[in-house]
């Protein structure tokens, strides 16, 4: 996923600084443990790609509005409104 330039995935690639792994062995085999802990910030970063993964791929009220407008033909743009657009497009990908 694409965001402002960015990759969603960059963002929520896990650093192997944050997690501890820690176990407890016995000699005698009555306690085994294991515990992991993970930041408060690896908790965030699974929020919001949660967040992220539950929102629509379409906006439909968008698409909806604009599919209306182009079939009235209300949908007016100038042509120096588009080139700019593609052209801050570009510009913005390199």
């Amino acid at each position: 996923m694409r965001i402002n330039g960015f990759y969603i995935g960059k963002v929520l690639e896990p650093k192997s600084d944050n997690i501890k792994v820690s176990s407890a062995k016995s000699t005698d085999s009555t306690t085994k443990s294991d515990e992991v802990t993970i930041s408060n910030r690896a908790v965030e970063v699974s929020r919001v790609q949660q967040f992220a993964l539950s929102l629509p791929d379409v906006r439909e009220d968008k698409v909806s509005k604009f599919k209306n407008m182009v079939q009235n033909n209300e949908y007016k743009v100038s042509d120096d409104e588009l080139a700019s657009s593609i052209l801050n497009t570009i510009n913005q990908e390199k």
